[in-house]
C-alpha cells in the first residue's frame, strides 16, 4: 500500500491516500488533496484545485467576495 500512495501522490503537494485491506488485498478508498478543509480551504486554494481538476481552467474569481 505504501508503494501505491507513493504513486499516486507523485507530484501533489499534499495527498492522503486511504486504502481498503479486505483478505489481504488493497482496494483505494479515496485520495483527498488538503490536509484539512476547515482551516485550508481558502480563495487561493479553490482557484488552484480548479487548476488542477479544469484543464486549461483559468479563474476569474474575485478573492474579495470572500
Amino acid at each position: 500500500m505504501k508503494i501505491a500512495a507513493c504513486a499516486l501522490s507523485r507530484g501533489l503537494r499534499f495527498a492522503r491516500i486511504d486504502f481498503y485491506d479486505i483478505n489481504g488485498q488493497a482496494y483505494l478508498g479515496e485520495i483527498t488533496l488538503t490536509p484539512d478543509v476547515v482551516t485550508n480551504f481558502t480563495p487561493r486554494f479553490l482557484e488552484e484545485a480548479m487548476r488542477m481538476t479544469i484543464p486549461g481552467h483559468a479563474t476569474t474569481m474575485h478573492t474579495s467576495a470572500f
